[in-house]
């Protein structure tokens, strides 16, 4: 189905759609929210803290080195998470008609995939750095790229179930 909707699509279609994704306000967004997630993984290289502790929550940041995915998954596979990340973002640029809807969680969504395919291409990994135990329940250590990316898409769903019903 992707191959024959490209087909289809001529090159004015394209284009036409990577001006409305890079609208000036959505790329300063974007831009700004990389940003932030690389001056995190920037203060968290060089200062390793220990922030919040109490008996019902507890909040650190370690410097940890992912070759894989969520929850460090198929570590070593860089080359291939960093061609299915572009392949997702051209997908969204081919579809975007269909997916215009959710453009700001959208934003979000990219934004969060673009920190972590830089710290792929550029380290060859994905810097994580949050700890987060909330009672008796310890999160796998994550990033703010990846808070981006699992905010946005819960929100996607959630609109996506709400339509539909």
């Amino acid at each position: 189905m992707i191959l024959k909707k490209i087909k289809e699509m001529n090159l004015d279609i394209l284009k036409s759609n990577i001006k409305k994704i890079f609208q000036i306000k959505f790329f300063i967004y974007f831009i700004f929210l990389v940003l932030i997630d690389r001056v995190i993984k920037i203060f968290t290289e060089n200062k390793i803290l220990n922030l919040i502790n109490t008996n019902i929550f507890e909040f650190n940041i370690f410097y940890v080195k992912n070759t894989g995915i969520s929850f460090g998954l198929f570590g070593g596979y860089i080359n291939l998470f960093i061609i299915i990340t572009i392949i997702f973002f051209l997908i969204q640029i081919l579809f975007y008609d269909y997916i215009k809807e959710y453009g700001f969680w959208l934003l979000i969504l990219n934004a969060g995939a673009m920190g972590n395919l830089l710290d792929r291409i550029f380290f060859g990994y994905v810097m994580d750095m949050f700890s987060l135990k909330v009672f008796f329940y310890t999160f796998n250590i994550f990033n703010f790229a990846d808070i981006l990316i699992t905010i946005s898409v819960i929100v996607i769903l959630y609109k996506e179930i709400i339509k539909k019903n």
